[in-house]
């Protein structure tokens, strides 16, 4: 009972944490209908940063911030490249996660950063239960804000300049502003994640947000196969339900003994079995369910 329940707590904990990514995915590759590759190095900038900054004394609060506006700045760069050199989308994502590789080593000024002796967010929470709910009450209060931003006008607008550009165009509305702030959001949300993550750890590395995308995505899919998506609640419901299901089942793989050198691959599997599933089953989308689908 006790190894079930010290399954269920940590992956629980950690989809609380990278559940906040799947939401980036969310704004990313749903509402934006940009295939954002950004998100592995922003990840991992929130976490070079912010542990920088606790190094230089600053509040874990100040510290996530910090990272989260790196993240952010770091999305407006992929926008830019798409929208005023006009690079393709998925090679100006490519481009900014390969130059993130050599500015956060420059920010860490090595590969690993220890935060041991460094003050976190869960500093003041025992390890067990109160962190899980101080993680969990987080990614609530997130994913509660990015419902009610999207439910404003300019959410809306969001959300109409990815699914159809042309209407927002005709309105007198510029696409491209639309594209930045959200691709702004979806980073700076992304290289939260990678604070959090980096200050529950314990340290900040180089290689934290190898194949986050695929990951974020895997769970994406798992939580709209279990909660098809037809309004926005459910969308953000489903994402970070995915998030649990996807901690869930590698935490049962390394259980059952498989290698974690291994895990890379089984997701990318994973990933190719529910993208497969989607297109040839009749578990596809429905033309009900909201939401742009760049896969």
């Amino acid at each position: 009972m006790t190894a079930v329940w010290d399954v269920l707590s940590t992956s629980a904990q950690l989809a609380c944490v990278y559940g906040l990514v799947v939401l980036a995915a969310v704004l990313a590759f749903r509402i934006a209908n940009f295939a954002d590759l950004t998100m592995d190095g922003a990840f991992t900038l929130g976490g070079a940063v912010g542990a920088v900054a606790l190094l230089h004394n600053k509040s874990p609060v100040v510290a996530l911030l910090l990272g989260a506006l790196a993240g952010g700045v770091a999305g407006l760069c992929t926008a830019l490249l798409h929208t005023r050199i006009g690079v393709n989308r998925l090679l100006a994502g490519i481009i900014t996660m390969t130059l993130l590789y050599s500015v956060n080593l420059r920010v860490m000024g090595r590969s690993n950063v220890s935060l041991l002796d460094a003050p976190s967010v869960f500093g003041f929470l025992p390890v067990g239960v109160m962190q899980l709910v101080g993680v969990a009450v987080v990614a609530f209060a997130i994913a509660n804000l990015l419902w009610m931003f999207l439910r404003t006008e300019l959410g809306h607008f969001m959300r109409a300049a990815g699914e159809n550009p042309r209407v927002v165009v005709r309105l007198g509305f510029s696409e491209e502003k639309f594209l930045l702030l959200a691709l702004f959001l979806c980073n700076a949300l992304a290289a939260f994640a990678g604070g959090l993550a980096a200050q529950q750890n314990g340290f900040a590395d180089i290689g934290m947000g190898t194949g986050l995308v695929i990951a974020a995505l895997t769970a994406l899919l798992l939580g709209e196969a279990v909660l098809p998506p037809r309004s926005v609640p459910r969308l953000i419901a489903a994402a970070l339900l995915g998030a649990l299901g996807y901690q869930l089942l590698v935490a049962l793989g390394l259980r059952a003994g498989i290698n974690p050198w291994d895990l890379k691959l089984a997701t990318g599997l994973l990933l190719i079995a529910a993208l497969c599933l989607k297109r040839y089953l009749p578990l596809q989308r429905s033309a009900e369910n909201i939401g742009c689908d760049p896969l």
